[in-house]
């Protein structure tokens, strides 16, 4: 009898044992406006566990999905640009919600998102369209691992009872198991590499080492300022000055750092110089 019982509370413990290393059901983190971060079962079952929970900061997960970019290449003269991959406003929403999320998940969660943000149909473009952002998030050896499922694409809604309009298409939020069909490249850089694997490199998963991005963005703010020549200091100015400050405007309002308003009043401002 001592035996029967002996043997049941050992299943019992390893009944509990288990049920805690599983994966939970989906919690949504965040929801507004089609928008959402939530806690999700690995993607894969034989994939190896996350490093969870893990504690990162906010300022190094922003700092992390800022530096972010897809490679856009002119398919008439093969010139190539890059664009940021999330506006401020989308950081601004995923950063906390995700950091929250991986200070909370299990080795066996990940963190998924969905964002929607305004982005230029082409580069330097005044025109913008939504454009749908989704992916999941999971810490491992070290680096914060970003897999896309759609990234800067189209937003899908349609009208209901011609009142209002919902977006009824499921967001797809990358695989481990599987590249996904897409048009675009993710771009590596310092601190930021694509994942290898045995088929090769994969364009919708990136590798962050958010110390070595952090490390960058801050030599680039402490490097020296560049001396202009005496000779040049006459050719800037005014106009070409003026000229540059304008582009400068510009890109600060195409990456949604300043708002429209903002960004017309200084634009006047800097036309009455001339």
């Amino acid at each position: 009898m001592k035996l029967v019982i002996a043997s049941g509370v050992l299943a019992l413990v390893a009944a509990i044992t288990c049920a805690a290393d599983a994966p939970r059901d989906v919690v949504v983190l965040w929801s507004a406006n089609d928008q959402w971060v939530k806690l999700e079962p690995q993607d894969d079952a034989a994939a190896p566990p996350n490093a969870h929970p893990a504690q990162l900061a906010n300022e190094a997960i922003s700092s992390a999905l800022a530096a972010l970019r897809i490679r856009i290449v002119d398919a008439d003269t093969a010139a190539e640009t890059q664009r940021s991959v999330f506006t401020a406003e989308e950081l601004r929403n995923l950063a906390p919600r995700i950091a929250a999320g991986l200070a909370k998940a299990g080795p066996r969660q990940d963190v998924t998102f969905s964002t929607i943000g305004s982005h230029p149909r082409a580069a330097g473009g005044l025109v913008k369209d939504p454009g749908v952002n989704a992916g999941r998030v999971f810490y491992v050896d070290g680096k914060i691992n970003v897999i896309f499922g759609e990234l800067q694409s189209g937003y899908r809604k349609r009208s209901v009872y011609g009142q209002r309009t919902e977006d009824f298409t499921p967001r797809r939020e990358g695989s481990r198991s599987k590249d996904a069909e897409h048009d675009w490249i993710l771009a590596a850089r310092p601190g930021v590499e694509l994942h290898s694997t045995a088929g090769g490199v994969r364009n919708d998963w990136v590798e962050i080492d958010s110390a070595a991005v952090a490390s960058g963005a801050a030599a680039v703010s402490q490097a020296p300022a560049a001396v202009t020549p005496p000779a040049a200091t006459a050719a800037t100015k005014p106009g070409v000055d003026i000229e540059q400050r304008l582009k400068t405007l510009k890109e600060l309002r195409d990456k949604n750092l300043i708002s429209e308003e903002a960004y017309r009043a200084k634009m006047q401002e800097l036309l009455s110089e001339l």
